[in-house]
């Protein structure tokens, strides 16, 4: 519980760190001793791109260029097919008129009224005309996606799709595979990818890009499996690797979902942009938070309070349980703090119900049958008799590192955009920015498809095969060795999973779905606090084969890093947009906060951080504006 946890903040705050630190380490890496081993096992690689994560994102990315001829590496610090993507179940939009008329211009609007407008429309305008070429691109692959009776795709509503701008009613715009679409993509593409030879790395954790003569030379990573160091050197390396979602103590993420590539973004001294932004799903499985997917909504289900009312309609009266997932989970958390939940027998966390009652068992375990069997075997109940308790959850990172549509990774330097050479961004772990404030549900998936080919044909057409591998020097990921070693070695008194629970509950309690200015501030407090307190944790295994200790702490830090970015963030942004509710701000604020945050964190002398803020224009052309015309601003409704 937070009390708890302020308590041991409070009882750590004066502790100085103890961390052990190397001495005598050979400082032109040539890999033969430290204080600590005898010896590192360190292989060397060349590829022509290394992509690190393989969800749908990195997977896409990796096919499009093996099939071009690339010699691709493709790293997972898991195994391959156990990523955030596989618990996607909702849907992936396209205009593609199965259902009834649609039009991508349609489905532009939408997106960019779903991200409060703070969504840049050139990527949007991108993203959108080119879903239906994505869409039918994954069926062409081998997607088992629902069929009609005449063999079409099975489309579904999902929150925020609409017809005719909005004037039309809501758009059956997700092409689905029952309630399991990121499972069956990403086990089509793994299939693919095998095919076209791709080489994959798993139980790989990468510790840091590298850099050199500003240029991204590759990365360095630990292989789990023997405590070999492994250095991989490239011409394009691209960073896959999802969002922070574990940095949260209610969260659909999973494990490994902890901001490992915008840590190292961001100790590379780049920016990150809108970390601000942290949308909760309203269907979180009660009471851990695990996913339970849309699709429920998408066939009928009703959310009900504590008074067997369904609520949705006082919040949202056109589009009720087709409201944008923001919205939804809004509702969902006034409900419970006003006193309209259930509550558990022995629990603190009160809920809702998601009823499915109005339909068959046949047709439950035919069209939701992951939904089905979440609910029979983690809450014992029927779902054609019984309603399944879902509360809030953590879901997905909006913000991330800045790109362009092409993927390459932007820096800004005085004010203005450059471009990092050699080193892209596609997926959670990035903001190209078409999600803005809010992301509709169906579009993630679609922008980690739609975007990891955009980046495939930025290389394409500027890193050719033949141009020569990038070398890094003889000392490239030394210090990135050695501030494993410092954590390996560490004997302090804090347990990690101690400050691990302390953090995520910071982050819920102060970062959650409603912001203030006094509890982000303390919330910004205590998770310095924790920063330092990282210096002083316990490490009880130091060996380097399979030590998920070790692990497990590297990715601690890594959360630190963006839960700090996310709070001093969301302090400055002094209104509500999209999924960033400020109680003392309620009002959209275009004239001061149409705007991308900007933030830069650095690690003082004294061990202290030190996040300061930029801004970036948010976008509000098209591509071309006779192909597409902007969308203006106007206030979001639903």
């Amino acid at each position: 519980m937070l009390s708890s946890s302020n308590t041991l903040l409070k009882s750590i705050k004066g502790i100085s760190p103890s961390l052990n630190t190397l001495k005598n380490v050979n400082k032109h890496f040539k890999f033969k001793r430290s204080l600590y081993s005898k010896s590192y096992s360190v292989v060397d690689h060349t590829y022509d791109v290394v992509i690190v994560g393989s969800g749908s994102a990195g997977m896409r990315t990796a096919l499009g260029l093996s099939e071009k001829g690339y010699n691709v590496a493709c790293l997972s610090k898991t195994f391959t097919t156990r990523n955030q993507s596989c618990v996607s179940g909702d849907g992936i939009n396209a205009a593609l008129g199965n259902m009834h008329k649609d039009d991508w211009h349609w489905h532009m609007y939408d997106t960019v009224k779903g991200s409060d407008w703070l969504g840049d429309q050139n990527a949007i305008h991108y993203m959108t005309r080119e879903a239906e070429d994505a869409v039918l691109e994954l069926e062409k692959y081998g997607v088992p996606f629902s069929r009609l009776k005449d063999g079409r795709i099975l489309q579904r509503t999902l929150g925020g799709s609409t017809l005719n701008y909005g004037k039309g009613g809501n758009a059956k715009r997700s092409a689905v595979v029952a309630d399991r679409i990121g499972h069956s993509i990403v086990q089509t593409l793994y299939g693919q990818c095998l095919k076209n030879k791709t080489l994959f790395f798993d139980d790989f954790y990468v510790l840091d890009v590298i850099m050199e003569d500003e240029k991204c030379k590759g990365v360095i990573a630990l292989n789990m499996n023997d405590g070999s160091f492994h250095r991989f050197q490239c011409n394009a390396t691209v960073l896959a690797t999802g969002g922070f979602g574990q940095a949260y103590s209610v969260t659909t993420a999973g494990q490994g979902t902890s901001g490992d590539g915008l840590a190292m973004v961001s100790r590379l001294g780049l920016p990150l942009q809108d970390m601000e932004f942290v949308q909760f799903h309203p269907l979180g499985l009660y009471p851990y938070g695990q996913l339970v997917s849309e699709a429920g909504l998408s066939v009928g289900g009703k959310l009900i309070n504590g008074n067997n009312e369904a609520f949705m309609e006082y919040y949202s009266p056109i589009a009720k349980e087709f409201s944008p997932r923001d919205v939804l989970s809004r509702a969902v958390a006034i409900e419970l703090s006003e006193g309209r939940g259930y509550r558990q027998p022995n629990h603190d966390i009160n809920y809702i119900l998601l009823r499915l009652t109005d339909l068959s068992k046949s047709r439950l375990k035919r069209e939701v049958p992951t939904t089905y069997r979440l609910a029979k075997e983690m809450q014992d109940m029927e779902l054609d008799r019984q309603s399944m308790r879902v509360i809030p959850s953590a879901h997905v990172t909006l913000g991330g590192i800045p790109t362009t549509i092409a993927g390459q990774v932007i820096n800004q330097k005085n004010g203005q955009d450059s471009i990092v050479d050699g080193l892209y961004a596609v997926g959670g772990c990035a903001s190209v920015s078409v999600h803005g404030a809010n992301a509709l549900s169906g579009n993630t998936l679609l922008a980690n498809i739609v975007f990891a080919r955009s980046i495939v044909n930025n290389i394409l057409d500027n890193i050719p095969i033949d141009n020569g591998i990038n070398t890094m020097s003889s000392n490239a990921g030394a210090e990135s060795i050695m501030n494993l070693e410092k954590i390996r070695f560490n004997e302090g008194s804090i347990p990690l999973v101690q400050l691990r629970n302390i953090i995520r509950n910071v982050m819920h309690k102060h970062a959650g779905i409603f912001r203030n200015e006094a509890s982000l501030r303390q919330g910004i407090q205590m998770m310095e606090e924790a920063y330092r307190a990282f210096n002083d944790i316990n490490i009880a295994d130091s060996s380097i084969i399979w030590n998920s200790n070790l692990i497990e702490a590297m990715e601690l830090k890594s959360m630190i890093s963006c839960s700090l970015q996310t709070l001093h963030s969301a302090l400055n942004r002094r209104e509500s947009r999209g999924c960033h509710a400020r109680s003392d701000f309620q009002d959209r604020n275009d004239k001061d906060y149409l705007k991308h945050t900007l933030t830069w964190m650095e690690v003082q002398e004294d061990g202290s951080t030190q996040v300061s803020l930029g801004e970036r224009p948010v976008v509000m052309t098209t591509i071309d504006e006779k192909d597409c015309s902007p969308v203006p601003l106007d206030e979001r409704k639903y």
